[in-house]
């Protein structure tokens, strides 16, 4: 009904240098980045259902092709410092130089079209009329500001600034169904502000980490599907939310952690698969997560065993970025649980384990495909058992 095949060839090659110092209260790092990344891309879609509007023919042998190359170049280079403003303050400051150069070639073709027959339409990018269209040359900034206060030993509280970027790309289209003037997608900036405290407690037997966050993006790049098209689009977005984590060691080989995370998030205009857009909430991202872990260690037959409980708890989320009805995904909670043998330091490892012990059946993945009247929708793994050896050197 809908045979679409990709083969895709990669190729990278990178490489990093830093000098750093330190002395009593000043502590520096700088260096510089280089990556070059080749990717070759093929794609291909066939039937009538699919190119009968596309082609004069509704021959279920027709095929078009979609070639792609992607020539990539980025080189940077950064700085940070940390200075020691007083005993229990500490002002961290770094800044980064990003350049990216890219150069796109694509052409679509038809093959395999009966004899006779010509395709409604030709495309080839280096002959498009759009200026810029196969070429990205993106230079921007990257920053963090930091400052630490350490009322006391073992506790430390924080305030943070980051600046992140992502530079542009194109959507390699299979099928024609975006615009030639949407093949390539702008930037993303993120503007992160962050206050933390991370403190033993206990005299050390536990320790809580917290933090609180905003996101502001500017370009964040969306993915969706647009006429069964996948696509990149950019539009703001927004996030925040906490982070809470408590670790307890109190001896006799016993541990235990347990954290939880909320986060509330925006996109402001995502492309649906009608051609409209609609506002969302970032895929793959629940409100609220919580997670567990209980282990119990003791000594036997010369060596250690150990017995752990480990399991989380996802609130309803989206799978997809549109959020359609179809990708919602209700809460749900896997439970895991294993017992390991520890002989020879640690070295020698033997494990029994059952992983999603409760036998939950949950999506990690929707891809909603509307105009064709189906999705696609990848589950995860039911209930498994297994018996693992490890050996460490």
């Amino acid at each position: 009904y809908f045979p679409y095949n990709t083969i895709n060839d990669y190729d990278q090659w990178s490489e990093e240098l830093r000098l750093s110092g330190a002395s009593d209260r000043f502590r520096w790092t700088l260096g510089g980045y280089y990556l070059d990344m080749v990717w070759d891309t093929y794609q291909s879609v066939a039937g009538a259902a699919i190119l009968s509007g596309i082609t004069d023919s509704t021959s279920d042998t027709q095929m078009m092709a979609t070639y792609g190359k992607i020539d990539s170049r980025n080189w940077s280079g950064f700085g940070q410092a940390e200075y020691d403003l007083a005993p229990n303050w500490t002002l961290i400051g770094g800044l980064r130089w990003s350049q990216d150069n890219k150069d796109l070639a694509m052409r679509r073709v038809y093959q395999d079209l009966p004899q006779g027959v010509q395709p409604t339409e030709t495309f080839n990018i280096n002959n498009v009329a759009i200026p810029g269209i196969n070429k990205i040359d993106y230079g921007d900034w990257a920053a963090r500001l930091q400052l630490n206060f350490k009322p006391q030993e073992h506790t430390l509280f924080y305030l943070a600034y980051n600046r992140g970027i992502k530079g542009g790309n194109w959507s390699l289209d299979p099928l024609g169904g975006v615009a030639d003037a949407n093949l390539k997608h702008g930037p993303e900036k993120l503007n992160a502000y962050e206050l933390g405290m991370k403190t033993d407690l206990a005299g050390g037997i536990a320790r809580l980490n917290g933090a609180l966050y905003y996101y502001d993006y500017k370009g964040y790049q969306a993915f969706s599907l647009l006429l069964l098209t996948p696509q990149v689009t950019n539009s703001d977005a927004s996030a925040y939310g906490g982070e809470l984590e408590l670790t307890v060691a109190p001896g006799n080989g016993f541990y235990f952690m347990l954290g939880a995370a909320y986060e509330h998030s925006k996109v402001d205009a995502v492309p649906d698969v009608f051609g409209g857009t609609v506002e969302a909430q970032f895929p793959l991202a629940p409100k609220v997560n919580v997670n567990a872990l209980a282990r119990y260690e003791w000594p036997a037959f010369g060596g250690k065993l150990a017995a752990q409980l480990d399991g989380r708890w996802n609130d309803d989320q989206y799978l997809e970025g549109t959020n359609s009805g179809v990708s919602f995904e209700p809460a749900y909670a896997v439970l895991n649980a294993n017992v390991d043998y520890l002989m020879h330091d640690d070295k020698v490892r033997l494990s029994v384990w059952a992983k999603n012990v409760t036998n939950e059946s949950y999506r990690v993945y929707d891809l909603d495909l509307g105009l064709l009247g189906f999705i696609e929708q990848s589950f995860a793994p039911p209930r498994q058992v297994g018996v693992s050896v490890s050996y460490r050197w």
